[in-house]
């Protein structure tokens, strides 16, 4: 089974990957998780230690309509590009981002 995942934001993908460990651990070897970073490059989530320095990135700026657009726009071009996926697993603005393609999908 294949599963899209959707950071957080103020994440990566990178991250994102090691806080899911103990739960892909739990799923098996019969899953593979996807991660992605989300298109835009911004400030650390309050909850990454100082010391990480990476890039962080999230889905979209607010909940304007132009900016959540563009967001699906790119995961639809991932699902494109790297599908198909039999899931998505998203937290806080990856899975706002997730729901909000499922409840909109004509956007």
């Amino acid at each position: 089974m294949r599963i899209l995942a959707l950071h957080p934001w103020g994440l990566s993908a990178q991250l994102f990957e090691r806080q899911m460990a103990p739960l892909v651990t739990l799923l098996g070897s019969m899953h593979e998780i996807v991660y992605i970073d989300g298109p835009n490059e911004g400030r650390k989530a309050t909850s990454v230690p100082d010391f990480v320095q990476r890039p962080f990135f999230n889905w979209h700026e607010g909940m304007l309509s132009p900016s959540v657009e563009k967001a699906q726009a790119f995961i639809y071009e991932i699902i494109e590009d790297e599908g198909p996926f039999d899931g998505v697993l998203g937290l806080s603005q990856g899975a706002a981002l997730a729901m909000s393609m499922l409840l909109h999908p004509e956007i």
